[in-house]
């Protein structure tokens, strides 16, 4: 965004005559459009080309495009004298729709990381380090390594980075109508497939001045002459295959796994290029050279740090320091902790380009960098791809150079690895194996009965001390007592969506689809589930529901329901902390184990929240930031709306009660609801 609001300053720079000077723009890789940080790019990453969308000054009098872009390519070049950047245009093309976006309009961009051989030599390899960095010829995109016969550990390397990678991207998978979830999926993008390509015919004739009324009666025409056609018969392979999303929530540190944005497609990630570095050259010889590998990452949209992580990722598997499994572990939506990915430095990593295959029909020009010739307007210009072939060199060695910068030790091995890998690596694959080891009895405990009844470390709830202190015994009473009524509020399905709920109305224990609670939210659609309904600790009421003051005066149902319960858990925040600001509002819940989240809205005038745990029940610790803190009858604060927090397995009766005081409640304290009566 820096490097666009500076090519924005010298397009603009001198405009004397008056037109929309509106600087408002649209890029590749910005956010702007979508208004999330999340798709923001990450710092210190660079691009190969993108496209950038504005209302420009037009060109002066007998300018020409080449010498308007000679022009500003001189005032960048002035502009950025002394920093360590560039910034080059290639090219300028007027664009007649003016719907356009550059940044929402593509429909697939690619990532690319430049990463040194070092960090991939694995702890087993059979030679040396050199020689194992001296093992591969250079080869550049499209071109295909033919230049030299591969040893066969070698060989077994590349296979084997090959399958990795192939691991970590979507498939295509046969779709089973019984999978409720896939079949809701697909009917969903049917959906919006067909009223796209509606739009599309809507759009087909339009031309800028109106609409050619022949071309359409042509189409009327041709439309019932294909209405006599028999009917085409569909293969079978293609109705029952199913592009198989992931949630890459673990990829990056701003995001959780019920979120939409979570839910990507990862077409390729593939080894584009082998890149050999002589001095401050690229060259073809690798006697005695750092040697890179490039990456390509292809999908329809790349979070804020998910690239770094998956190339983290990648070289972890590859040096063996975690198991294949974890690849389960990590993409598991069902698994209710965060296991995040290790991130490799942004150093390594540019935007490659984005694809707009579907405006390039509308248009009729070539908008992205590449020889082809459909249409003769746009960026397919022998001039412009020879520029962006010499600036991709130029990129490569900037990169290249950046990460020898710290030099070499006495054993020859690159010092950027060396310090990535013990400050980042180790570290990490310590907690990551844990993780794996206890993913694995998560899993027995999912499909072979209950986790903590399987652990012989827990205790059971046999021995557990049922003792009440006295300050809980009032809300504990009317919190059984919100149970055995009946009464208990079912959860919204937004609210469902950071829960993890086992469904018993038809009888059956089955895990709750994410998906299709998911698509629940989004359709806004209230239909609940009974709280009766579900298998969450020793049965009785699973859910959650609040009390005390919502913004913009609205009262929740839980004060009319239980105003006991609503009056003494108020009465319990001010004997737990006297000192606390009252909060205008609780959230209560009984038997729900919460997914990593962070809470909606900002506090107002609360900076934390107040949780507490109730109840006979074992496991079910709270978890923030990583870090397992134990809340039976020990009340905690913490940032709700900036921490990550979750909730661990837990067996037997658990109530938690959590303060708090939302945007829109300043002022309001929920105890006040009571005093005046």
């Amino acid at each position: 965004d820096d490097a666009a609001s500076i090519l924005m300053d010298v397009l603009f720079r001198n405009v004397t005559h008056s037109i929309n000077t509106d600087r408002k723009f649209n890029r590749s890789f910005g956010n702007d459009s979508r208004s999330v940080d999340i798709t923001r790019q990450d710092n210190g990453s660079g691009a190969l080309s993108e496209l950038i969308c504005s209302k420009i000054p037009p060109l002066n009098r007998n300018e020409t495009v080449e010498e308007w872009i000679e022009t500003k390519n001189q005032e960048l070049k002035q502009r950025l004298r002394g920093d360590d950047a560039e910034i080059l245009i290639f090219g300028r093309v007027d664009m007649e729709h003016a719907k356009f976006n550059a940044e929402v309009d593509n429909t697939h961009c690619r990532m690319e990381y430049l990463l040194p051989v070092d960090f991939l030599y694995p702890n087993e390899f059979a030679v040396s380090r050199s020689k194992f960095k001296n093992s591969f010829p250079s080869f550049s995109s499209g071109q295909g390594d033919q230049t030299k016969k591969h040893e066969p550990n070698v060989l077994n390397f590349l296979f084997k980075e090959k399958k990795t990678m192939q691991l970590l991207t979507t498939s295509i998978v046969d779709f089973d109508p019984a999978d409720k979830a896939s079949a809701q999926e697909k009917e969903f993008h049917s959906i919006k497939q067909k009223r796209y390509k509606q739009q599309s015919k809507k759009n087909q004739y339009e031309v800028v001045q109106g609409i050619n009324k022949e071309k359409i009666i042509e189409r009327k025409d041709e439309n019932k002459d294909d209405a006599k056609k028999p009917n085409k018969t569909v293969s079978a392979s293609r109705i029952k295959k199913l592009l198989q999303r992931r949630r890459f929530h673990n990829f990056t540190p701003r995001l959780m796994v019920h979120e939409y944005m979570a839910f990507r497609r990862l077409d390729r990630f593939y080894h584009r290029a082998t890149i050999i570095r002589q001095g401050d050259t690229i060259c073809s010889n690798n006697d005695t050279n750092e040697i890179f590998f490039c990456f390509g990452l292809t999908g329809d949209l790349f979070l804020n740090g998910q690239v770094c992580r998956l190339v983290g990722l990648l070289v972890a598997l590859l040096r063996g320091v975690v198991d294949e499994e974890f690849v389960d572990c990590i993409f598991d939506e069902d698994y209710p902790d965060l296991v995040p990915a290790p991130p490799a430095p942004s150093l390594g990593l540019y935007m490659g380009e984005a694809s707009y295959v579907n405006w390039e029909g509308k248009c009729k020009m070539i908008l992205s960098p590449r020889p082809k010739k459909n249409w003769k307007q746009g960026f397919n210009d022998e001039k412009v791809i020879t520029q962006v072939q010499m600036w991709e060199k130029d990129l490569h060695s900037s990169i290249a150079k950046a990460w020898i910068k710290q030099g070499l030790d006495d054993g020859g091995r690159l010092t950027a690895e060396r310090i990535w890998t013990e400050e980042v690596l180790e570290p990490w694959a310590i907690k990551a194996r844990e993780q794996l080891k206890h993913y694995k009895q998560w899993k027995l405990g999912r499909y072979g009965g209950d986790l903590i009844s399987r652990n012989i470390t827990s205790p059971c709830l046999d021995s557990l001390d049922t003792r009440v202190p006295d300050m809980y015994q009032a809300v504990l009473h009317y919190l059984r007592k919100a149970d055995a009524s009946g009464m208990w509020p079912s959860t919204t399905p937004k609210r469902s969506l950071i829960m993890v709920s086992n469904n018993a109305e038809n009888g059956e224990k089955a895990s709750a689809s994410l998906s299709m609670a998911q698509m629940k939210a989004r359709s806004n659609n209230d239909e609940r589930s009974s709280a009766y309904s579900f298998y969450q600790g020793q049965g009785g009421a699973s859910g959650s529901f609040s009390v005390g003051d919502f913004p913009g005066g609205q009262k929740p149902k839980g004060n009319e329901l239980f105003p006991e319960l609503t009056k003494a858990a108020f009465e319990l925040e001010l004997v737990l902390m006297p000192n606390r600001e009252p909060s205008s509002t609780i959230a209560i819940n009984r038997n729900a184990q919460f997914r990593p989240h962070t809470d909606s809205g900002a506090g107002a005038g609360q900076n934390l929240s107040l949780i507490v745990g109730l109840g006979d029940y074992i496991g079910g610790d709270l978890v923030v930031e990583g870090v397992q803190k134990d809340i039976r009858y020990k009340a905690i604060e913490f940032n709700g709306w900036t921490q990550r927090h979750w909730t661990r397995l837990f067996r037997g009766e658990r109530f938690s009660l959590v303060w708090f005081t939302p945007k829109g409640c300043e002022g309001l304290r929920g105890i006040n609801l009571f005093r005046s009566t």
